[in-house]
């Protein structure tokens, strides 16, 4: 009620969050609306807002600032039985009351000699209590380290520097070093000539050779001239050209 009249209207909650230690000032909000008796629309305007925004206690001036009424910061790790090649994954997740997703930083992402680091999109959102109303943000990291070699590895600790809103001090949360062990993987070592098909051919087709007088042979693709050999019925000595693809005894 104003001056004895009633009135009905709607009432808009803007949060203002600042980034920065400086000077705000809000503009002016015009408001347009036409009431069922009016003939044309009418304007009301509400005063500009002003305020100053400072650093809290333990914050440089240029310093990111996450300030809440409470924060956790919980981790988990998926790695098993790794070896060189293999991926482990680091999530993070950090939640802060009364404070939006967009407001929570993102978490150190130190490198690591014989781990390589592939940052993921990160995945904010907003908690709520059900009914709509914004209680505070979420932000979800996923650290995809590769192995790029064997050996034991550590992903260092995290802190994280906020100031409570609701007991007016600086406080750390922090999560403990992981370890990990990474297997090397062995190195190749190639057969032998003699231990594959291309050796044992060459074996048979030497001059000499007992199991050459016995059988009769067909090559279909050489490697090294790509000639197809036409099928040889006769029991006579044969001439090896090559690295064979594909062939067959024949009795």
């Amino acid at each position: 009620m104003i001056d004895g009249q009633t009135f009905y209207g709607m009432r808009y909650a803007y949060r203002i969050t600042p980034n920065a230690a400086q000077h705000f000032t809000v503009p002016a909000l015009t408001i347009s609306a036409q009431p069922g008796q009016a003939s044309a629309p009418l304007t009301a305007q509400s005063a500009p807002l002003s305020f100053e925004a400072s650093p809290p206690p333990g914050f440089a001036a240029d310093e990111p600032v996450l300030v809440a009424s409470g924060l956790r910061l919980s981790q988990t790790l998926t790695a098993t039985d790794l070896k060189v090649g293999d991926s482990l994954t680091r999530t993070l997740t950090l939640q802060a009351d009364d404070t939006p997703g967009l407001s929570l930083p993102p978490p150190a992402a130190a490198q690591i000699k014989g781990l390589r680091l592939y940052p993921q999109a990160p995945i904010i959102s907003n908690l709520d209590d059900g009914r709509g109303a914004i209680t505070g943000g979420q932000r979800i990291d996923a650290l995809v380290y590769r192995v790029q070699q064997g050996g034991h590895f550590t992903l260092p600790a995290i802190s994280v520097k906020w100031w409570d809103s609701r007991n007016h001090r600086l406080q750390f949360a922090q999560l403990p070093p992981l370890t990990v062990d990474a297997q090397a993987v062995s190195a190749y070592s190639p057969p032998s000539p003699s231990n594959t098909a291309a050796g044992s051919f060459r074996s048979i087709c030497s001059p000499g050779s007992p199991r050459l007088s016995r059988w009769s042979w067909r090559v279909t693709c050489c490697m090294r001239c790509g000639r197809v050999s036409r099928p040889c019925g006769e029991k006579r000595g044969l001439h090896c050209v090559g690295r064979v693809v594909n062939y067959a005894w024949l009795h």
